[in-house]
């Protein structure tokens, strides 16, 4: 299964697909259903193309990319993925709107489409968090969401407003040991003076929580970004419930202006309260 930008080479395939989108189908319009092939050929590819990088468009346009889910030879659905925001779209699309062919739906096609559109996302938008908007009465898109790490954050008479994290955590173990000394000596290298300090405490650190793994993925996390390791955060649940301490942590030095690590800490307190007795 892959995710395919669109282009040229599918015409036929994708052509067939937008022609048989509803005109509007739980939110997501398609101007172009019913059109003719060679209208496609010469308009509406070209055009779809272009919005990846618009020229001479309006000052409210948002840069889109189109892409088209495969199994094998057979088209399933469409992805798309708006940049940025403006205003507009913080309050209602959001970034990604998608469908899936009717005679694909229920068999999973849809969370594993978004998994792989969220893949790509990621390097794309500013935005720390991926925002969608789901009908109130699409069941199977809500699913979809939440099944890729969605919540939802609010809600008018037709729709909820959903995000997913544009960073995800993962366990510290499913990365190789060195990996919290490396974070730590990225994110602290604004100054030689921290590792002149602090080296041998950093490899100390790394080395327990790899020699424990069992208190390295109960009491620690990693943030990822675009599947790389960013940062991490680790704490001590020992005086619980009077206070959790945190312990070390730090994010990439050229990721740290993004607000990453006060991100990560928040999923730190939001850990630690889920550990309560």
């Amino acid at each position: 299964m892959e995710l395919r930008k669109i282009n040229t080479n599918d015409i036929e395939a994708q052509w067939t697909y937008t022609t048989e989108l509803p005109t509007d189908e739980n939110g997501l319009t398609n101007p172009y259903n019913g059109v003719s092939f060679e209208e496609y050929k010469e308009k509406v590819l070209p055009t779809l193309i272009s919005y990846e990088h618009p020229v001479n468009m309006p000052d409210w346009f948002v840069p889109e990319t189109y892409y088209y889910l495969w199994d094998g030879d057979c088209l399933i659905g469409e992805f798309r993925i708006r940049h940025h925001l403006t205003e507009a779209l913080r309050n209602g699309a959001g970034h990604i709107g998608y469908s899936i062919s009717k005679k694909y739906r229920g068999k999973g096609y849809g969370t594993a489409g978004l998994k792989l559109t969220l893949d790509i996302a990621r390097k794309i938008v500013p935005e720390n968090e991926i925002y969608l908007r789901v009908n109130k009465d699409n069941i199977a898109s809500q699913k979809v969401m939440i099944n890729n790490g969605g919540y939802r954050v609010g809600e008018d008479e037709d729709h909820y407003f959903m995000r997913i994290p544009k960073v995800e955590f993962k366990k510290i173990t499913e990365f190789p040991r060195g990996t919290l000394y490396d974070i730590l000596v990225d994110a602290y290298s604004y100054d030689e003076r921290n590792r002149q300090i602090w080296d041998a405490n950093w490899k100390e650190t790394d080395d327990f929580f790899y020699d424990n793994p069992e208190i390295a993925d109960k009491y620690g996390l990693v943030t990822c970004l675009a599947g790389e390791a960013i940062g991490f955060v680790t704490w001590d649940p020992r005086n619980r419930p009077e206070y959790v301490e945190i312990g070390h942590n730090g994010i990439r030095e050229n990721i740290s202006a993004r607000d990453m690590g006060d991100y990560s800490l928040k999923r730190l307190y939001a850990g630690s309260e889920s550990m309560k007795d």
